[in-house]
């Protein structure tokens, strides 16, 4: 990159934190379900996000630049996808394990054991691990730099911006000829007679 390539930060904060929020939320999490869509959208709207300023600024945007993006906006999905999903646990538990448990009471010849796992594991999963986040932590690292540095490759090879052509060199200086000089004249500011040819 050079001197007038914008600031990262911006972009992948913001890709980051808006993607790392929905994925954080119960239903649209599914969408990770298919290939991680929406970590690989993070880093792609990184990178759209970035090649606008790049076109601003003059600057160019290469898919170089575009799978760096995604890598710092993964990891900043990580860290809101995993705040949205640990607050979301401890006020109403686990969403799919909840529903999951209630679909298995309705099926006939369930065993009480079963039940009672399934009720065991609902209760632990509105209790709050500090290891257990920090290992969540670092598997959501591990996805999202994975598949949002993709996202940014792609979204580098479809938003590229080429360095803008150089203006063109100025007209050299026209030259001053100098001028001729002013002809002779008698008093009075009259022209004298032309010289005569002596043959």
């Amino acid at each position: 990159m050079d001197k007038q390539s914008p600031d990262l930060l911006r972009p992948t904060l913001m890709a980051g934190l808006l993607f790392g929020f929905l994925g954080g939320l119960p239903l649209l999490k599914l969408l990770n379900c298919a290939c991680c869509a929406l970590v690989v959208a993070c880093g792609f709207f990184a990178s759209y996000l970035y090649s606008g300023e790049c076109r601003r600024q003059g600057a160019e945007f290469r898919p170089g630049t575009g799978a760096l993006l995604g890598l710092v906006a993964g990891a900043f999905y990580a860290l809101m996808n995993t705040l949205i999903e640990t607050v979301t646990t401890l006020t109403i538990g686990d969403f799919f394990l909840t529903r999951f448990s209630q679909w298995i009471r309705t099926l006939p010849n369930i065993q009480p054991e079963v039940l009672e796992q399934l009720d065991r594991a609902v209760e632990q999963s509105g209790t709050f691990s500090l290891s257990g986040l920090i290992l969540g932590l670092l598997f959501s690292v591990a996805i999202a730099s994975v598949f949002s540095t993709a996202g940014g490759l792609i979204g580098g090879a479809v938003f590229k911006v080429d360095r803008p052509a150089p203006p063109p060199p100025p007209p050299p200086p026209v030259p001053q000829l100098p001028l001729p000089p002013l002809p002779s004249s008698d008093f009075g500011g009259q022209p004298g007679p032309p010289p005569s040819d002596v043959g």
